[in-house]
């Protein structure tokens, strides 16, 4: 096994949460119109959620805390930026996020950052 397959292999072992990734095509009606549909495009792939705080202020008497949030991923993955991502961390909560445009390639994974999806 080759150094960097090894080192793959050990940062994939951190991914304990799973996540569903669903994108978006183009697709032509039978009248001509173009519209967007949702598709599956990965489900139960290994991940990684990662929060950090970025900033807390004081408003009136309560605090609000910015965070920012980030999905590692494996490098055989593809995430597009808009693509709606579902995150099922290790201890069962679900949340949901919208993917980033730009995705950050490293040796043993790849990273992108996400935001998440207000609750209706």
């Amino acid at each position: 096994m080759r150094k960097i397959e090894f080192l793959r292999h050990i940062a994939e072992a951190f991914f304990f949460d799973r996540c569903r990734v669903e994108g978006y095509a183009e697709e032509e009606t039978q009248w001509g119109e173009l519209r967007q549909t949702k598709h599956m495009v990965f489900e139960n792939m290994p991940c990684r959620l990662t929060q950090a705080a970025t900033s807390q202020k004081k408003e009136d008497i309560l605090w609000n805390k910015s965070t920012e949030a980030s999905l590692l991923y494996p490098s055989a993955f593809h995430i597009d930026g808009g693509s709606d991502v579902a995150v099922t961390t290790e201890d069962g909560r679900e949340s949901i996020f919208i993917a980033g445009t730009e995705t950050v390639y490293y040796p043993t994974h790849k990273e992108v950052k996400i935001l998440q999806r207000e609750k209706a």
